[in-house]
C-alpha cells in the first residue's frame, strides 16, 4: 500500500512537507504544493485515516458532485436523489470544484455520483474500484466500476424538431449550449438528424452556453445586427430559450407570430411564461431518484453479485416527453 512516505520519497521532500501540501497548508509554496499532489495522484496515494476508513463498515453516505449550486435543473435534480437517499437511510455530502476532486481521491464516502463537469474523466478511473463505485451523469466514462446515466437527448431533439418542421416551419435555427457538453452534442445531433431526413441544411447556428443571459445576448445581438432570422428556433434549454424570447419580445417580436422558439428541460418558469414554452419534459425529480436507487443498489451487493450485475449494467437512459404548448 502506497504511504505519505512513499509521496515524499518521490517528491524530493520530507514526510511532514508532503503532509501539509496534501491539507492545503499555506506554508508549502504553490509550486511545490502543485507537484506533490500531482505525484500523490500518480501513485494512488489514499490518505491514512481513510484507508482505515475502509477497512471498516460502510458509513452510510453518498457523495454527489455537482457543476452549480444553482438553477432550477440542479435543483430538482439534487431534489430527487436527496429523497431516495434520506429514505434509505443514507446521508448525503454535495459538494463541487476542487472539494469535489478531494472527496473522490480520499473515498470517504460508500460512493460518489457525479455531475461535475469539470472532474476530469481520468481522475474518475483512477479513483472508482469494486469498493468505491461511481454513477455519471451526462457523460461516457469507460471503466469497469462507473455506471453511466444519461437523458435521451439525442431521440428527444429529433422529436421536437420533428414538430417543427411538421408545423411547417421552412427555417429553424439552433441556439447550442455550450458546444463540448455531452447533453448539447446529443441534442444538436438529434436536431441535425431529423433535418438531414428532408436534405435541409442548418443555415442559422447560434452559440449559448445554457444561460438564460446567454440566449438573451446572443438573440439581442442577431437583432440589432438586422440579421436574418429563422422562423423557428430550437434552443438547447429551457433557460436559454426564455432569455431568448426576452430579447425577442424587447425587440417588438411576436411569439410564436414573427418566430417560434422552442426549448429542453421543462423547468417550472417555462409553464409560466408568456407565452407558454414548447419544451422536452425531463423529470428530473425521478431521474434523481433513479441515479439514488441505482447507486444504493450496486452498494447494498456483494462484490461477487457486483460483478454480475456491471455486466448488466453500464448505461441507462431516462426518456424525454414533448409538452406542446404556445410558443410554437
Amino acid at each position: 500500500m502506497i504511504t505519505i512516505k512513499d509521496v515524499a520519497k518521490k517528491a524530493g521532500v520530507s514526510i511532514s512537507t508532503a503532509s501539509y501540501a496534501l491539507n492545503n497548508d499555506s506554508r508549502v509554496k504553490k509550486e511545490t504544493k502543485e507537484r506533490i499532489i500531482k505525484i500523490a495522484e500518480e501513485l494512488n496515494y489514499i490518505p491514512s485515516g481513510t484507508a482505515r476508513n475502509l477497512k471498516k463498515k460502510k458509513n452510510k453516505t453518498i457523495g454527489v458532485c455537482v457543476t452549480e449550486f444553482g438553477g432550477p435543473v440542479w435543483t430538482e435534480l439534487l431534489e430527487g436523489i436527496h429523497t431516495e437517499i434520506l429514505e434509505q437511510g443514507y446521508n448525503l455530502i454535495v459538494t463541487s470544484g476542487k472539494s469535489a476532486e478531494r472527496m473522490l481521491l480520499d473515498r470517504q464516502t460508500d460512493a460518489v455520483i457525479v455531475n461535475d463537469s469539470s472532474l476530469p474523466d481520468d481522475l474518475i478511473r483512477r479513483v472508482s474500484n469494486e469498493n468505491f463505485p461511481i454513477v455519471v451523469l451526462g457523460r461516457h466514462v469507460n471503466h469497469p466500476h462507473v455506471y453511466e446515466m444519461m437523458i435521451e437527448n439525442e431521440a428527444s431533439a429529433y422529436t421536437m424538431t420533428k414538430f417543427l418542421l411538421d408545423k411547417g416551419y421552412q427555417s429553424i435555427g439552433y441556439l447550442s449550449g455550450v458546444e463540448d457538453a455531452y447533453d448539447n452534442l446529443y441534442r444538436f445531433k438529434g436536431f441535425v438528424k431529423a433535418l438531414s431526413e428532408i436534405n435541409k441544411d442548418i443555415p442559422f447556428y447560434y452559440k449559448g452556453d445554457f444561460t438564460k443571459q446567454s440566449g438573451y445576448n446572443t438573440i439581442k445581438q442577431i437583432i440589432n445586427e438586422n440579421k436574418v432570422m429563422p422562423e423557428a428556433l430550437f434552443c438547447a434549454n429551457d433557460e436559454m430559450a426564455i432569455g431568448a424570447m426576452d430579447a425577442l419580445k424587447k425587440s417588438g417580436y411576436h411569439i410564436p407570430k414573427d418566430i417560434a422558439v422552442v426549448g429542453f428541460d421543462d423547468i417550472e418558469l417555462s409553464r409560466y411564461y408568456t407565452p407558454p414554452l414548447t419544451t422536452i419534459k425531463i423529470d428530473r425529480i425521478q431521474f434523481g431518484k433513479d441515479v439514488a436507487k441505482h447507486i444504493l443498489k450496486i452498494c447494498s451487493m456483494s462484490l461477487e453479485e457486483r460483478k454480475t450485475f456491471e455486466e448488466d449494467f453500464y448505461y441507462s437512459e431516462i426518456k424525454g416527453e414533448l409538452i406542446k404548448r404556445k410558443s410554437a
